[in-house]
């Protein structure tokens, strides 16, 4: 028999990536940076840019000054939109929804770690971490 034991060990080191694809579904997410091989982004106003995955297959977004949607696929642990839509008025020249649309445009996995949502890039391009919202 062996027993293992994590002395001194937080919750936070026990936690494990989860890919369940109900635990996304039907929360909003405030985008709160990406993190790319050589930068990382931090978002300056992470209530502005928002994604929310309806349980019928649709994506609700906010894009800063603009709102938007579309569709995505899902199945446990990979995640793609479709075109994305959004309304078209000028943001603050600190706008950050280019980055935004255009990092969602390439999304192919998720996972669950630490109640946060971490969307991955194709070819370890770079991971959007997500929190839910408030």
């Amino acid at each position: 028999m062996v027993i293992v034991s994590c002395v001194g060990c937080n919750q936070s080191s026990l936690d494990i990536r989860r890919t369940e694809s109900q635990s996304i579904l039907n929360t909003t997410w405030h985008w709160q940076e990406t993190v790319y091989p050589v930068e990382k982004i931090t978002v300056l106003n992470p209530e502005q840019y928002t994604i929310l995955l309806t349980d019928k297959g649709g994506v609700e977004a906010m894009f800063d000054c603009n709102r938007g949607g579309g569709t995505y696929q899902l199945s446990e642990g990979n995640l793609s939109f479709g075109p994305l839509m959004s309304t078209r008025m000028a943001c603050p020249p600190d706008t950050q929804d280019v980055t935004f649309i255009r990092d969602l445009q390439r999304v192919e996995s998720y996972f669950i770690e630490d109640g946060n949502l971490y969307l991955e890039l194709p070819l370890e391009h770079g991971t959007m971490k997500f929190v839910p919202a408030p």
